[in-house]
């Protein structure tokens, strides 16, 4: 979520605090991947099924991963 970010005129110039910048530029990265990742039909495909897998029973939790090994080599 965007924080205020506090602003002010000096001469025709909007002038904002460093920490400011950096958490605007930070949110406007967070956007713009956003937007490529919806934009993308294949990705939203996958993440689709993705959610069809997980609430259809098809996916399975561990915990670490040697459990993982296990589970994928046995």
């Amino acid at each position: 979520m965007i924080e205020i970010v506090r602003t002010r005129e000096v001469g025709g110039k909007i002038i904002m605090e460093k920490e400011d910048f950096e958490k605007l530029l930070f949110e406007i990265e967070a956007l713009i991947e956003t937007l490529e990742i919806l934009s993308d039909k294949e990705l939203m495909r996958q993440i689709e099924d993705s959610v069809t897998d997980i609430n259809e029973g098809r996916v399975e939790e561990t915990s670490s991963i040697e459990e993982l090994r296990r589970k994928l080599f046995e």
